[in-house]
């Protein structure tokens, strides 16, 4: 059943350390800082970005929220705020080049492998000086220190993860309808073969539509197997992470073989959409009803209302495999100070505020109470005659904010959902590389070159727009020919001894 499942491991989103869970309300809502504010200096514009798979506020709700976040930094912190959320393809085109060219952003929201990386070409500050006078509630609204500071590289702080699930699942989605109307029971898929069998049903009773969809990097986060030791998909990985400490490389496996010949499979019969290996705007087709599933990598409990909300249709999620932890997982966003920030420790205070404040967090993600949102005991609700087409803002994208468990929850989710959360991280396998940050200096030639050699081969092996029998041994070959090898053996040097610095 393990090497079934692993087949599905490329169609993981992207989307994606925690030594325990995070707690919800771990840090108490702060009624002012405890640091020093300066109110006789001009107010500082803080600029943040923030970004979301689905669809973005429209600019003047986030004008709004903005503007009445603004009304209580001033107050507080004597500063105002730039509100920008973009959607992930905007996000990976700008953010990068704005990074790059010291463009003035004062905090921005980074996926782990990109935190590294962004470190590593100096384009992020180290946060370790700021922590101590300007975010003195950071590491405390975390259940460990380790926690807080997952994103050290030699020494350095470069981010700290968001408040969220902190684990991975491989999951298949459905619109409910899809299953409905062709008689499928979920409880009779719990593999590749079933669901397989699903697709079969489905594409013989609804001819024309994609029976799941897939595209451009859909392959950039895995489940089953942890790649967070050199981040983002090189390749390297450990192949059983709670049990061994071997880095090996996944794509020649016998498990990557099987996936890539099945998923062959399905691209011949008209299975996924037929440019999915170019096609970074995959996710939209479930909007339309052309496409009728996609494998997810998250089954925790605020999947489902936050799916069904983004799809407008009730979904039903279907675990494929167990619960995961591993260092990306668990540090999958994370709020940065770029150093084209004017005043980094002014970020840090923001960033500060924001962890711990609920009306701020609450304001980023429900709107502005009476308008946008109503009061109702423990939880909130659409005000009377409104619904999230016709309040002007409605983020529900908790997994981004820099700690949504201080937030009021929304109805659908219930009072209780994030002590349900937590539960749902005890429960998860933990990668025994859990904390474990790749040094990536000495092997900065190989892993570019390995990037490259991916970047021609990878998304059409993941998708099936090539056959495998020939691209995949020339896709290996192309690796080793670019130092996969070498990469391999540091990342194993560096583990080693990060493993035995904790015995």
């Amino acid at each position: 059943m393990k090497k079934l499942l692993t087949m599905l491991l490329c169609l993981a989103m992207a989307m994606t350390l925690a030594v325990t869970p995070i707690l919800a309300g771990a840090a108490e809502e702060q009624t002012a800082p405890d640091y020093p504010v300066d109110f006789s200096e001009a107010p500082y514009e803080v600029h943040i970005i923030m970004t979301v798979q689905t669809q973005v506020p429209t600019q003047a709700g986030i004008d709004r929220v903005a503007e009445e976040l603004s009304k209580l930094t001033l107050r507080d912190l004597n500063m105002t705020v730039k509100l920008e959320i973009m959607d992930f393809s905007q996000f990976g085109q700008n953010v990068p080049l704005a990074l790059a060219s010291r463009e003035k952003i004062d905090l921005v929201v980074l996926p782990f492998g990109h935190v590294i990386q962004m470190a590593a070409a100096g384009y992020l500050n180290d946060m370790n000086p700021l922590l101590e006078t300007y975010g003195t509630h950071i590491v405390g609204s975390y259940t460990s220190e380790a926690l807080a500071r997952v994103c050290t590289a030699n020494g350095s702080l470069y981010g700290v993860p968001v408040h969220k699930e902190n684990c991975n699942q491989m999951t298949i989605v459905f619109p409910t309808a899809v299953l409905e109307r062709n008689k499928i029971d979920p409880s009779e898929i719990t593999d590749v073969a079933s669901m397989n069998a699903a697709f079969e049903k489905i594409a013989a009773n609804e001819p024309g539509k994609w029976v799941t969809t897939a595209g451009k990097n859909y392959g950039g986060v895995f489940n089953l197997h942890d790649f967070s030791i050199v981040g983002g998909n090189y390749g390297p990985c450990l192949m059983n992470m709670s049990e061994s400490v071997k880095v090996e490389n996944y794509y020649a496996s016998e498990e990557y073989a099987d996936y890539v010949k099945t998923v062959r499979e399905w691209n011949q019969k008209g299975w996924i959409n037929p440019a999915a290996a170019t096609d970074d705007q995959y996710f939209m087709t479930l909007f339309a009803g052309q496409a009728l599933s996609f494998v997810f990598n998250y089954n925790h409990p605020l999947s489902k209302p936050e799916l069904t909300q983004a799809l407008g249709q009730d979904v039903t999620l279907i675990p494929l495999s167990d619960q995961y932890a591993t260092t990306e997982s668990s540090a999958a966003w994370n709020y940065c100070i770029p150093i084209g920030s004017a005043q980094p420790e002014k970020a840090m205070m923001m960033l500060d505020y924001l962890m711990t404040r609920k009306d701020a967090e609450n304001l980023l993600n429900w709107g502005v109470e009476g308008e946008d949102y109503v009061v109702k005991g423990d939880v909130l609700d659409y005000p009377e005659g409104k619904d999230i087409t016709t309040v002007g803002y409605h983020f529900g994208q908790g997994w981004i904010l820099p700690n949504q468990f201080v937030c009021t929850p929304w109805i659908n989710e219930g009072a209780d959902i994030y002590e349900r959360v937590i539960e749902y991280n005890r429960a998860a396998k933990e990668s025994l590389a859990l904390g474990f940050v790749l040094d990536t200096s000495s092997i900065l030639t190989e892993l570019a070159a390995v990037a490259n050699v991916n970047e021609e081969y990878v998304n059409a092996l993941n998708t099936g727009a090539v056959d495998p029998d020939e691209y995949l041994p020339m896709f290996l070959q192309a690796q080793e020919d670019a130092g996969m090898q070498t990469i391999i053996d540091e990342v194993q040097r560096q583990l080693d001894a990060f493993i035995a610095s904790r015995q």
